[in-house]
């Protein structure tokens, strides 16, 4: 089973080390939801959280997977900890409590396991259980961005982007763009056609720009979606197409997209 490496960093079962027991997860709590998430692949490049939420609501034994996740994470292992970190910061199966969660991502975190170092990041940027501190959360996005993880390399794209506890540098940002994109990241994608079509930390290219705005509006991104169709409609960075800027345009609007219905019903179309 290939397991994408925008969720975890490794094999269906990892230990911890440093003389800790060495504990791993059953197959059938731990795999089940890595199969899951296989499957679900597109879904949880956009919002990972999402698809650990929409798991646990077709599971039919939330409780069992929970209780020995939480069993795993006391002895030590790193995904225990990050799933049980999971669990309390997303209220499922447990009450939600975000200072409990980050307890969990900082065990696992200091373990350099980085769906959790981007976690406490992503904690420490909103101020979800501890005190909102943009320097910190800089430091764990590029911990994890440095293992290959994708959402810590949007995440440190966007702080670099506007200076958010680290030096202000667009180029740098587009660097970490292209690494997320690379393994397959929407909202990464769509970004780097921003900055492509601005021509915003990079030369502007208005074909490379929608080629990523392309890549994003195939995983189902609004936004992406709009801008394909607007790129078809005007020819630019690609051969003018009416009945393909029609297609996204409709794709866009069929998830609220307002400005693709505008679109739409200024070329006469529906978006039904």
């Amino acid at each position: 089973m290939r397991i994408p490496q925008i969720i975890l960093i490794g094999c269906v079962m990892l230990s911890c080390s440093s003389g800790r027991e060495n504990v791993t997860m059953a197959e059938g709590d731990f795999g089940a939801y890595l199969e899951y998430v296989t499957a679900h692949e597109n879904t949880v490049k956009i919002h990972p959280g999402s698809l650990f939420r929409q798991w646990f609501k077709a599971n039919p034994d939330l409780d069992a997977h929970v209780a020995h996740w939480v069993k795993a994470a006391e002895k030590g292992n790193v995904d225990a900890c990050f799933l049980t970190g999971e669990c309390h910061y997303w209220g499922t199966g447990v009450d939600k409590n975000y200072a409990e969660s980050v307890a969990w991502y900082t065990k696992a975190a200091n373990e350099s396991h980085a769906p959790s170092q981007y976690a406490l990041g992503r904690a420490y940027s909103n101020g979800d259980g501890v005190e909102k501190d943009d320097v910190k959360a800089a430091q764990w996005f590029q911990k994890s961005a440095e293992q290959g993880y994708a959402p810590g390399q949007y995440s440190l794209a966007c702080a670099s982007y506007w200076g958010r506890g680290v030096t202000e540098d667009r180029s740098a940002s587009v660097e970490w763009l292209r690494k997320a994109a690379g393994s397959g990241h929407a909202d990464a994608e769509f970004l780097l056609g921003c900055r492509f079509h601005y021509g915003d930390g990079v030369e502007k290219n208005a074909e490379e720009a929608v080629t990523w705005f392309l890549k994003a509006a195939e995983q189902g991104l609004s936004w992406a979606q709009y801008r394909v169709g607007l790129a078809y409609q005007t020819g630019e960075g690609v051969a003018v197409n009416p009945d393909e800027a029609v297609r996204w345009y409709r794709l866009s609007a069929q998830q609220t997209g307002d400005r693709a219905m505008v679109k739409l019903k200024e070329l006469g179309e529906t978006w039904n």
